[in-house]
């Protein structure tokens, strides 16, 4: 169960870093039209995918650090 979490919360971080990418690389394109908009667009998906990769931490040592720091 917790390679199964373990899986889903890696997938995550790595799906919410390519849904960035690619609202950057639009942001680009149309930057010219949105100017004011494109670098808030680009600040905020950077922001979730920081949030994703901190909860993805979390998670890890949740899982890990029983393992690592066993209660006796």
């Amino acid at each position: 169960f917790e390679w199964i979490i373990l899986i889903l919360i890696i997938s995550l971080v790595i799906l919410m870093e390519i849904i960035n990418s690619v609202i950057e690389r639009t942001a680009d394109i149309l930057k010219p039209r949105i100017h004011t908009y494109a670098r808030e667009i680009k600040d905020i998906m950077a922001a979730a995918v920081m949030i994703a990769s901190i909860i993805a931490v979390i998670i890890g040592l949740i899982i890990f650090l029983p393992y690592v720091n066993p209660v006796k």
